[in-house]
């Protein structure tokens, strides 16, 4: 069950009796996001030299996020039955 920023302060500040404010979520937990948007632009520079990209939009980085996760979850059910190091 997903619940959204607005939905969960609301739910916090009535169990609280006073109004809370939330900080803001990482969207991307997975990943250092600085680290990820050097090696996007590095790429981009030398696969579409002449494009100049500068920017990293934070669909991107979501994206990318979404990946990682796809990929480590797929990990963990490869993995065989015996043993105990992924």
């Amino acid at each position: 069950m997903s619940v959204t920023k607005a939905e969960a302060e609301t739910i916090i500040s009535d169990f609280a009796g006073e109004p809370v404010k939330l900080g803001s979520v990482n969207a991307t937990p997975l990943l250092c996001r600085e680290h990820v948007r050097e090696f996007l632009l590095d790429a981009a520079k030398q696969h579409r030299p002449f494009n100049k990209f500068s920017r990293v939009s934070e669909d991107t980085l979501i994206a990318a996020n979404a990946a990682l996760r796809q990929w480590l979850v797929s990990r963990v059910k490869s993995a065989p039955s015996k043993g105990v190091t992924l």
